[in-house]
């Protein structure tokens, strides 16, 4: 027996006084909403209707339950109307991580078009290329450039990045030019702890894949301009 359907069919019929009205306000036949009352009273072990061929009257069981049954419907029906708009009208706060570059370069209007399509979504950005599983940091959404520890993340890509090592003139005529991937560490690079595993690299017209492992902390070089990543 689901009591709740038994409660709400025992209720409708009492507003309505009527099964028939009550099954068609409920959308189910007559037969449905009778059965359901039969349940309830067998349950509680007493008539909860007068019945007669003209009407149909709340018995004094009836009556003594029928307020505390209608507050329950109506409490349900209240709740599961705004699980239903909290659905279609999403709230609430949505907590991110993001990499420096990625916020630099692309946050900022996806940010803007999110809030005009989610105006009651609070957004706690994260600005940070620590590498961490957003789960156990306590993150709804991570935006990375390496594949997830965890095999319980859902992931989806979102452009290609490229990575754009750059020099001046100047630093590779006193440093030399890298011919390898392997090489990379040995320079000067603007770029705290260097942590990429390299998976294609051009170096001097010839295609490497290579891993290049943890460097060590790169100095600031004044020679060299920058590391970026475009997208």
């Amino acid at each position: 027996m689901d009591r709740f359907l038994c409660i709400q069919a025992f209720v409708q019929v009492a507003e309505c006084q009527s099964f028939v009205n009550a099954a068609r306000q409920l959308g189910v036949t007559p037969s449905v909403i009778t059965s359901r009352v039969k349940q309830l009273e067998t349950f509680v072990e007493t008539p909860l209707f007068h019945r007669s061929t003209r009407s149909v009257t709340l018995s004094d069981a009836g009556t003594s339950f029928f307020q505390e049954c209608a507050e329950l419907v109506n409490k349900i029906d209240s709740v599961t109307d705004r699980m239903r708009l909290a659905k279609s009208t999403p709230s609430g706060m949505l907590r991110m991580q993001v990499l420096p570059g990625f916020a630099i370069g692309h946050l900022g209007r996806a940010i803007k078009d999110f809030s005009n399509e989610y105006p009651d979504i609070n957004i706690d950005i994260t600005v940070s290329d620590q590498l961490s599983n957003p789960v156990d940091a306590g993150y709804d959404v991570a935006f990375q450039i390496f594949r997830p520890g965890a095999e319980s993340l859902i992931v989806r890509p979102l452009f290609t990045v490229r990575r754009l090592f750059c020099a001046s003139p100047q630093y590779l005529e006193k440093a030399g030019a890298p011919r390898e991937p392997a090489e990379l560490p040995q320079h000067s690079l603007a770029r705290r702890p260097l942590r990429l595993r390299l998976q294609c690299a051009s170096l001097g017209g010839r295609n490497h894949r290579r891993h290049l492992g943890q460097p060590t902390r790169g100095v600031l070089a004044q020679t060299v301009q920058h590391l970026r990543c475009c997208g």
